[in-house]
């Protein structure tokens, strides 16, 4: 795809090619594509309206669009991952070392991992960008994010673990609700 099919300027397709690459944080593209910006205050704004601009979010959609599409993987099939990751469930990874001198895999693993609370409190934040919580439901996103790292603490401590899973669902549920 074509810059020009698009009418992006360099910098304009530099953030919308690193917020593909980041997952989603403007603030970080918009930093990186606008180096002489060395205020998160005024990348966060500045990072906001970039994705107000109809050609880069449409730029944003079609190749994030066209790679889903490459790899088989749906819209629903983000959702799932993504609400399987704010759980805490076990996922699946896969790494591969290859030497490109000898051309050759040295070394294929897969494995099992449970996300950690960051990464659970980060999936939470993009289901609810992703369900466009106004700012109100963002307080309540926070007071459940507030009270995961409470049922984290606990479950330290030995509590039961399907115990505080359930009570946590029963929050995210009352705050996305």
């Amino acid at each position: 795809m074509a810059k020009e099919e698009y009418g992006l300027t360099p910098k304009q397709r530099a953030f919308a090619d690193e917020y593909i690459a980041n997952k989603g944080n403007a603030t970080q593209a918009y930093k990186k594509a606008y180096t002489n910006v060395t205020k998160d205050e005024t990348a966060r704004v500045n990072g906001s309206r970039m994705l107000t601009n109809a050609n880069v979010s449409e730029y944003i959609a079609n190749v994030t669009k066209d790679a889903l599409e490459e790899r088989k993987y749906t819209a629903q099939d983000v959702i799932k991952s993504i609400w399987s990751i704010s759980m805490g469930e076990v996922q699946k990874g896969y790494s591969k070392q290859y030497d490109h001198l000898e051309g050759k895999t040295v070394k294929e693993m897969s494995y099992e991992f449970t996300p950690t609370i960051e990464e659970r409190q980060r999936s939470i934040e993009f289901i609810s960008k992703l369900l466009k919580l106004d700012e109100h439901d963002e307080l309540k996103v926070a007071l459940v994010k507030a009270e995961i790292e409470k049922i984290h603490a606990d479950m330290t401590k030995g509590e039961s673990q399907e115990d505080k899973l359930s009570q946590y669902f029963d929050m995210l549920g009352d705050a996305i609700e």
